[in-house]
């Protein structure tokens, strides 16, 4: 049996459940002995959240990887939660189809464990994030039960909507079991363009974007020290491509037409594995995101740029970056709050997990969240105080 660790609190014993039945042993017996329950799968944003408030045992979810049902004319696929997205990617690409987020470290990350982070990427901007696909959802609850919502049709919902409430919530509502998701055709053609762009240029980019009559599917401000640089990236079939690629180049100025590059197909796929992986980069020991109203994307990351790298997703008004220590979070929350919205940590170190705000300035829904909290998990079994409030 392995054991397993989060923000310190060891020894976690881990299972790894091979079935559902298993699954709902596990949390009936962790239930009776008062013991919480961790759901783990990639373990590619363990860190994210609050300490946990009580003993357990972790739940490797790994083991329920399975396609339930793929009907590939319909656009949807129903599969086990524990499967990785670079799993489940490679079984829709035999159909030309994808699932168009951009989940960071996809070899390593999965489903469910995505769906609880809300994990999205550049490519936000023209496709949505995870909870826009996610169109039916199996959890289990602390009796060790499955209920469930949603189904292979879109207009379904009735009294919670389950779909929504369990993105994004770190798992402390249930255990994600099973997910049915829609998907999409893949892009005939894609093209990124790379722009380098001095300072004093990026309002005139900005608004160049804001006003094009093309139709990008990301939009990507990288800032490191002084240096700028713009991607841009297209997906459709060829002669929209060639068409959107050509359109921006006749809206810019010459002064920015002549630094813009296509760049080469093995050159694009590394930028865009660069640029969805960003946010999970081990190179410092703070991580924050930061999502502010789109118009004031460029005034946040003024502020942060200089702080150390930030990767900015124009048009959605996100923001990841770097941070070599807490001590600047407090000016950059504000910053946040300021620019319209907050700022939340990905990754810091345990202890300062006390002192800083891990989940940015509080909201006036958290009553509210501690009422569905209580409703769905009234034993706080799942991920107990990890959560915004200390849910």
């Amino acid at each position: 049996m392995a054991v397993s660790s989060i923000d310190g609190l060891i020894p976690l014993k881990q299972f790894s459940p091979g079935s559902a039945e298993e699954l709902s042993a596990i949390i009936q017996t962790a239930n009776a002995a008062g013991q919480a329950v961790y759901p783990v799968g990639g373990q590619t944003m363990t860190g994210f959240g609050l300490p946990p408030t009580k003993p357990g045992v972790a739940v490797d979810l790994t083991g329920l990887n399975q396609v339930i049902d793929y009907p590939a004319r319909d656009m949807t696929i129903t599969v086990q939660a524990g499967i990785r997205i670079a799993e489940l990617q490679a079984i829709l690409a035999k159909e030309n189809q994808e699932l168009p987020v951009d989940v960071p470290l996809p070899d390593r990350a999965t489903l469910g464990g995505s769906i609880a982070v809300n994990a999205s990427g550049p490519r936000r901007f023209g496709y949505g994030t995870l909870r826009d696909y996610v169109i039916g959802i199996s959890l289990m609850n602390d009796q060790g039960e499955t209920f469930k919502a949603g189904g292979r049709v879109v207009k379904n919902v009735a009294g919670y909507d389950l779909m929504k409430l369990a993105t994004g919530s770190l798992g402390t509502l249930g255990i994600i079991t099973q997910v049915t998701l829609k998907v999409k055709p893949k892009a005939g053609a894609g093209e990124w363009l790379v722009l380098p762009c001095p300072e004093g240029d990026v309002a005139t980019v900005i608004a160049i974007l804001g006003l094009t009559r093309t139709r990008p599917v990301a939009v990507v401000l990288k800032a490191d020290g002084p240096n700028r640089e713009f991607t841009v990236g297209y997906e459709d079939n060829p002669p929209s491509v060639a068409w959107q690629v050509k359109q921006l180049r006749e809206e810019l100025p010459d002064s920015l037409r002549s630094r813009l590059g296509v760049l080469p197909p093995h050159e694009a796929e590394k930028y865009r594995v660069t640029q969805r992986d960003f946010p999970l980069l081990e190179t410092s020991p703070v991580t924050f995101k930061a999502n502010v109203v789109p118009a004031m994307t460029w005034e946040f990351v003024k502020r942060a740029g200089g702080l150390g790298p930030v990767e900015a997703l124009f048009g959605n008004g996100i923001v990841f970056g770097h941070l070599p220590d807490v001590e600047a979070v407090p000016r950059l929350q504000a910053a946040a709050g300021e620019c319209g919205g907050n700022l939340v940590l990905l990754r810091c170190p345990t202890a300062a997990k006390t002192l800083a705000r891990v989940w940015g300035r509080p909201a006036g829904d958290l009553e509210l969240m501690r009422a569905v909290k209580k409703n769905l998990d009234p034993q706080n079994l799942f991920n107990p105080g990890r959560f915004v409030g200390g849910i």
